[in-house]
């Protein structure tokens, strides 16, 4: 390769690198998904706090008969955890996009859950996550800009 083909390239990254991070994104979309879904099984929302309902501000279901629900299913009872047939985590989706993630489910729940009764923080993920994350993407960018300069 030549100095100028080198030049050439490094000049073509602001317009490559976009396609990168896309792909990069794109293919940890079910690590994205389950990283969350993990997250809300211990009741934890994205900004790593407790899930609690917005109209008790309490971190634990609160009536008896949803209770009792539960555990006739089997499900803990001590935190929130959004979980009590599965179809509200099952819809969980990662769509990619120039700007970004944007993570959200299927679920008809989902528009009384997020941004109403237990807040607007259920989708995305912690600090702990994120990083996690970000270590794979800069993987993921290393081996594409190297390719692109072979």
């Amino acid at each position: 390769m030549t100095y100028a083909e080198v030049i050439n390239r490094v000049n073509r990254l602001p317009e490559v690198i976009p396609g990168f991070v896309s792909d990069a994104l794109t293919s940890l979309k079910p690590d994205i998904i389950e990283k969350n879904k993990g997250q809300l099984a211990i009741g934890q929302d994205s900004m790593g706090k407790a899930i609690k309902d917005e109209r008790t501000g309490m971190t634990t279901y609160k009536t008896k008969k949803h209770i009792k629900k539960r555990q006739e299913l089997g499900k803990q009872t001590s935190f929130i955890d959004l979980n009590l047939y599965g179809d509200f985590y099952d819809g969980i989706d990662v769509a990619v996009s120039k700007s970004g993630i944007s993570i959200t489910s299927t679920d008809g729940k989902t528009k009384y859950f997020d941004g109403g009764l237990y807040g607007n923080d259920l989708f995305g993920l912690n600090e702990e996550n994120m990083d996690w994350v970000m270590d794979q993407l800069v993987y993921f960018l290393t081996d594409k800009i190297r390719t692109h300069f072979t």
